[in-house]
């Protein structure tokens, strides 16, 4: 059963929780069964001991956790407001992701998620990794700074 089972507790109607469904489906995967079957095998290959339902769970997190901050970490003036924030947002999280040093991997991902066009061309598993050691020392740096 996953988190999303637990509506008991919902006040929306059957009809509102249809509609929010389907917004986060196409946020989540905006090119559909394509793009979600490849981020499956993406994160079967980046943690094949990780259950895959948990793997993408993990992955959506870090997906959205990443978008909040996706329009501005580029621009000059507020690349360290967001790296700081991100920092600390996926520090909050850090139990969610099965070992401490995977979360930068799911965080490399859900970048090149956000940036990804219908062709759906990956940054390539070492790509990934080699991003999400990166941004462990930017984290670093930047909660430390």
């Amino acid at each position: 059963m996953a988190i999303g089972d637990y509506q008991w507790l919902s006040f929306k109607n059957k009809r509102t929780r249809e509609r929010d469904a389907k917004e986060y489906e196409e946020w989540a995967f905006p090119y559909g069964q394509r793009q979600r079957d490849r981020i499956t095998e993406l994160l079967a290959q980046l943690f094949p001991k990780e259950e895959p339902s948990m793997a993408l769970v993990c992955h959506l997190t870090a997906k959205e956790l990443v978008s909040r901050y996706h329009d501005i970490i580029d621009l000059p003036e507020h690349h360290d407001f967001a790296m700081k924030n991100m920092a600390k947002d996926f520090k909050k999280y850090r139990r969610m992701f099965h070992k401490s040093e995977t979360r930068f991997v799911y965080a490399a991902l859900g970048m090149a998620d956000l940036d990804i066009t219908e062709d759906l061309n990956y940054p390539t598993l070492e790509e990934l990794r080699a991003k999400g050691a990166e941004l462990e020392i930017l984290f670093d740096r930047a909660l430390n700074d």
